[in-house]
């Protein structure tokens, strides 16, 4: 008998539609492994899913037969029964912190309703999709304490493939696992990928590369695209993170502050000693949710600066995919803090990696790259590669200043064969296929014909079943 799954779509980017032929696709080659079960909180993926003859839960349908008499004490019962922070889950959702507290400690409370009762009634062995954020954090909650197995999607560096996430606060599910092997036998495929990316990593770089990727343009395209967007939100008035209206304006502030102050203030890198800090995406799932214990980045780059040595100053710049994002007053806060350099957003992180005495960072790839650059790596949240044979790991904030010291005077580095064991396990952990579909909204130039299509619908089902065998391989050694 094949094992029952339910399949959240709120995994994909892209549109309702698009989510919607990536599902039909997917139930064709899901049903080979299990018993699949939709639901979602995409209205406009949920019409066209009935339209399609694909049968779907729309998750604000059943949150509005759930009723809540008394809402703290209710969610008080929640807390102690899956023992996690109702505070800590809110602050990882901007979408809902922006519309109002007081709805969004409802629908938490009948969030967690709805995903006990489905997974009570339907008895499935495998969760995929959620998000790794509110309603995925609450899922996979749930869900690790029904023992279901809680798997979510991640990109990767390597080029056509995807990662699974069991925890969503950034391991990735299988990468401990081959980590912790003596030897990482990998096929010829996966060994050319782990060396295009150390070749890609130490590449020289003399131009911008990655931020004019991300740099916002206005297009025919992209416009028509925004006036689609306008007209699907008449139809999406229950989910916080389709409020179309925010994400034009947000994206045209950054279209807007990119050509502000671009003379006289940022900085460009001197012949001096620095750390370098690169800001997170600061509404972004690693900067709320893997690092959800740091108050502000402006808090974290005073408390470095503190902890600074002598003749040390800290490079901060922000992250190429939120170029403008960021609030004028809030970048010119970070430029008063002392032995602080605000660099342009457009010299190349790779470069001032290389040229630093080392990397502090909350998590991200940067972290991976300063690793394979023989940069230090000092991190204070949580990230892939917290190993600590290879990284500086801040777990209390006491210590900061003596490992930036030593770090500074000693320049401790991980050993090579240890950075490309983790590169390895990388890559073993990662499976053949591409998910994350681009959006007008970060991207100027947008095709996902390689992702929907049947082939790589194919790929993505094999590589949800085979990160689920070995899901079960170890729950049982466990």
């Amino acid at each position: 008998m094949k094992p029952k799954m339910i399949f959240c779509t709120g995994s994909f980017d892209g549109t309702g539609k698009e989510a919607a032929v990536l599902t039909k696709l997917l139930n064709v080659e899901l049903k080979k492994y299990f018993s699949p079960i939709f639901v979602t909180d995409n209205r406009e993926c949920a019409l066209e899913m009935e339209k399609i003859g694909l049968n779907a839960t729309y998750i604000y349908d059943e949150l509005r037969k759930i009723n809540v008499e008394n809402v703290v004490a209710e969610l008080g019962l929640l807390e102690k029964k899956y023992e996690f922070c109702a505070e800590k889950v809110l602050f990882g959702d901007v979408d809902y912190t922006y519309i109002s507290r007081k709805k969004a400690f409802l629908e938490m409370v009948k969030y967690f309703y709805f995903w006990e009762r489905i997974l009570d009634k339907e008895k499935v062995e495998i969760l995929f999709g959620g998000c790794v954020r509110y309603v995925g954090l609450i899922s996979g909650i749930v869900a690790k304490k029904k023992k279901t197995i809680c798997l979510g999607i991640a990109s990767t560096p390597f080029v056509d493939t995807f990662c699974l996430t069991g925890d969503n606060y950034g391991k990735y599910t299988l990468l401990e696992y081959y980590y912790a092997q003596k030897k990482i036998t990998l096929i010829p495929k996966e060994e050319e990928d782990v060396s295009r990316l150390l070749a890609s990593c130490n590449k020289e770089i003399n131009s911008i590369t990655l931020q004019e990727e991300y740099k916002p343009a206005l297009n025919f395209n992209k416009i028509k695209y925004l006036i689609d967007r306008v007209k699907v939100s008449r139809i999406e008035k229950d989910s916080p993170y389709l409020r179309v209206g925010r994400g034009i304006n947000k994206y045209l502030l950054r279209l807007l502050r990119q050509h502000l102050f671009t003379k006289g203030f940022y900085k460009l890198p001197e012949t001096e000693n620095f750390f370098y800090y690169p800001l997170q995406i600061e509404d972004d799932s690693n900067r709320l949710v893997w690092a959800d214990f740091i108050e502000s980045q402006i808090s974290v780059i005073k408390s470095i600066s503190r902890s600074l040595p002598a003749g040390c100053c800290l490079y901060v710049k922000e992250h190429p995919a939120a170029i403008g994002q960021i609030p004028i007053s809030e970048l010119r806060n970070i430029k008063k803090v002392s032995k602080v350099r605000l660099i342009s957003p457009f010299v190349p992180g790779k470069y001032l990696i290389k040229k630093s005495v080392g990397l502090i960072t909350l998590t991200g790839t940067s972290g991976m790259e300063a690793l394979v650059l023989k940069t230090p790596v000092i991190v204070l949240g949580r990230g892939f590669y917290n190993f600590p044979e290879l990284v500086h790991i801040i777990t209390d904030w006491r210590d900061l200043d003596a490992i930036l010291h030593q770090v500074y005077y000693l320049r401790t580095l991980p050993k090579e064969k240890d950075v490309l064991r983790l590169l390895q396990a990388y890559r073993k952990s990662c499976y053949k296929g591409s998910i994350c579909m681009r959006q007008y909204y970060h991207s100027n130039v947008v095709d996902n014909s390689n992702i929907l299509n049947q082939e790589n619908a194919k790929n993505l089902a094999e590589g949800i079943y085979q990160s689920y065998l070995i899901s079960l391989k170890i729950r049982r050694r466990i």
